[in-house]
């Protein structure tokens, strides 16, 4: 009989999942804990009391926000798995100070009948903290007494970490030796003794809170600051005290509110007694002097500066509103761009072309473009607006006033400051730089004369805005003159008034009053006429004419000029050689500098393709030969002729040769 065989299987049936538990909850730890990892614990029906398995990503942080998640596994003997149990933490790192920068210090004056001040505004600091701040308190008293009282501001961010700075309130007795000052600009003045006050709303907040006159030509130091500014504020105004008409005392700047209202306090400057002139200043204004002299009692005085009959001069502020010359309600004139005490249209210096500049500058793209947003000289209404062209363009308003100011529509007039010593009296061209890559000179041929511009670099996509020259010949020239009477000029150019005849010379300014695009690559040697006369006699009329450089031209804005997008590119007056057969490509002569200040006087040929021989005659004002030189020239050549034994006086210089016919009037100063 066969032993017996006995099997024997044993096994587990478990399907209960193992279960993971935790006293930790999720959650935020606050700032800068000390961060324990969570204890987890499992328990399972066939394996008991287990310990499970626990893995952490982290921590991780963006910025000073910190995470950090353990999550806890287990899977029994039989392969069930526990469901994961996972606690994040979350927490704020910071052990970093936030920064605190007090407004500036304030000064005020005390309540009126009172020894402390109240309602003072002190600003707003500046906080910064590199998690956020929480908190911004500072420890000021309801009242300020006569004195200084410091004021602790507390930035706290939100880990507690502290930083603090100090501001101090300064209350000074009631304003004493104030100056009241009524006056209104006219760039913002908007009707009715209403201002606006564009540059200073609550979007566009340009007015600056500490006074702006510190640059040229004001040169003023002052500390004058506000924490704020009252949403009444038009801009700031620097007042200036005169002992007399031209020696100044002392000066200070104030603010300019919308119904003309100006304060400024000359408490330890004046006393009672003294009897001063009152200036007053203001971005892109022409400034403005007092007609008579006042004192400034400690009680305080009222100016008013909206009429005419107070204002020194006899045309120094603008109407207004309607009424006589002698009534209505007058402001400060708009238009003075460059503070140089002078209003000009055209010319070197004037005051439109930075209109146009700062437009380019700012991302223009042609004439008609509008800027917006900015604390800029060239936004003559105070709009908060650049612009050029169309209704209510600030260019307008410097026009507009020569106009009125002047009584005449030219516009190479000049309204000078009525102000003593602002303003300098303008020089030569030949006494300038000349430095602009952009020459002018006459070009004669069988067709008729023309004026010539001609660029010695690359100009692109430009737009000579303005362009201003004088043409001169004897006045018993009667050919020259009948020429003149008919012209063409692609460029706007217009005569600026009627001929002007002085010592046997006749003078004509042009000058232009629109832009006008340049083709959209000048090249370097290029011409561009930009006036011409159609006569069949241009070869030798253009021997009789030239373009004036002299004392008329200085006195009367007549020296020639040429801006491009606002930007002076004037160069040289120079002359070209008349030639019969290539009048396109005749050789240029120049001469410099004029006048002659150490006798000596530089000739300059250029362009000749061919050996030619010149003759350098100089004659006086009578026609009478002083001085007769040959000369061979070719290529580019530069002769320097000897002056210094000929008294001081007017020349005429002719060089002359085959196809060559230059004159030039040469003034000569004395070399001591």
């Amino acid at each position: 009989m066969a032993t017996p065989v006995e099997i024997t299987y044993t096994w587990t049936v478990d399907t209960e999942l193992p279960v993971i538990s935790t006293l930790a909850v999720s959650g935020d730890k606050g700032c800068n804990p000390t961060i324990v990892a969570p204890v987890f614990t499992g328990l399972d029906n066939c394996d008991g009391v287990f310990t499970p398995n626990v893995a952490s990503a982290g921590p991780t942080h963006t910025g000073c926000a910190y995470t950090q998640t353990w999550a806890a596994n287990y899977t029994d003997a039989c392969g069930n798995h526990a469901l994961e149990v996972t606690i994040t933490y979350t927490w704020t790192q910071d052990t970093e100070d936030p920064t605190i920068t007090c407004p500036p210090d304030v000064e005020v004056y005390a309540d009126e009948g009172e020894v402390f001040a109240t309602n003072v505004d002190l600003g707003t600091p500046v906080t910064g903290d590199n998690c956020g701040v929480a908190t911004v308190t500072n420890n000021a008293p309801e009242s300020y007494p006569i004195g200084v009282t410091t004021v602790t501001w507390t930035v706290t961010d939100i880990c507690g970490n502290e930083t603090t700075c100090e501001q101090t309130v300064t209350v000074l007795p009631q304003a004493q030796y104030e100056l009241e000052v009524a006056v209104y600009l006219q760039g913002p003045y908007a009707g009715s003794g209403v201002m606006n006050t564009n540059l200073n709303n609550d979007v566009d907040n340009h007015v600056p809170l500490s006074q702006p006159f510190g640059g040229s030509p004001w040169g003023y130091a002052g500390t004058e600051n506000v924490p704020s500014l009252d949403a009444d504020v038009v801009d700031w105004m620097l007042v200036e005290l005169r002992t007399n008409e031209t020696t100044m005392a002392f000066r200070k700047a104030g603010l300019l509110y919308n119904d003309g209202t100006l304060k400024v306090s000359f408490d330890g400057m004046v006393t009672d007694a003294t009897p001063y002139y009152v200036v007053l200043y203001a971005r892109n204004h022409m400034p403005v002097m007092s007609q008579n002299t006042i004192t400034i009692p400690s009680t305080g005085v009222e100016l008013d500066m909206t009429q005419l009959a107070n204002a020194y001069g006899e045309n120094s502020l603008i109407l207004l509103e309607s009424g006589s010359r002698d009534a209505g309600v007058y402001g400060m004139i708009a238009g003075e761009v460059i503070p140089d005490g002078q209003l000009r249209y055209s010319g070197a210096t004037n005051d439109r072309g930075p209109i146009l500049a700062k437009i380019l500058a700012l991302g223009g793209v042609n004439i008609n473009s509008v800027v917006n947003h900015g604390y800029w000289s060239e936004d003559v209404n105070m709009n908060d607006q650049l612009k050029y062209n169309g209704a209510g363009n600030d260019r307008g308003y410097i026009l507009g006033n020569l106009t009125t100011l002047l009584g005449s529509p030219l516009l190479t007039g000049i309204y000078y400051s009525e102000v003593p010593g602002y303003y300098s009296i303008p020089v030569l061209k030949s006494q300038l730089s000349n430095e602009g890559p952009v020459d002018i000179y006459l070009a004669g041929s069988q067709e008729g004369v023309r004026v010539v511009v001609s660029t010695s670099e690359l100009i692109e996509t430009g737009v000579v805005d303005n362009i201003q020259f004088t043409l001169a010949w004897n006045a018993d020239d009667t050919d020259v003159e009948a020429m003149l009477s008919g012209f063409a000029s692609d460029y706007g150019l217009q005569p600026q008034g009627e001929p002007v005849v002085i010592n046997g010379i006749s003078y004509q300014v042009f000058a232009s009053a629109t832009a006008t695009y340049l083709p959209s690559m000048w090249n370097e040697g290029e011409e561009q006429t930009v006036l011409s006369f159609a006569t069949d006699q241009g070869i030798q009329i253009a021997d009789r004419l030239w373009i004036a450089d002299n004392g008329f031209t200085s006195q009367n804005n007549g020296m020639y000029y040429i801006s491009v997008w606002g930007t002076d590119v004037t160069g040289q007056i120079t002359s070209v050689a008349v030639s019969i057969d290539e009048p396109d490509q005749a050789m240029m002569i120049r001469t410099y500098p004029n006048p002659v200040s150490d006798g000596k006087l530089y000739i300059q040929v250029s362009g000749s393709s061919q050996e030619r021989n010149l003759d350098i005659r100089v004659m006086d004002v009578r026609g009478n030969l002083v001085m007769n030189q040959p000369w061979t020239v070719s290529g580019t050549v530069t002769r320097v002729i000897d002056l210094t034994k000929l008294p001081q006086g007017a020349y005429m210089l002719n060089i002359s040769g085959e196809q060559v016919n230059y004159h030039k009037k040469i003034i000569l100063l004395s070399v001591n």
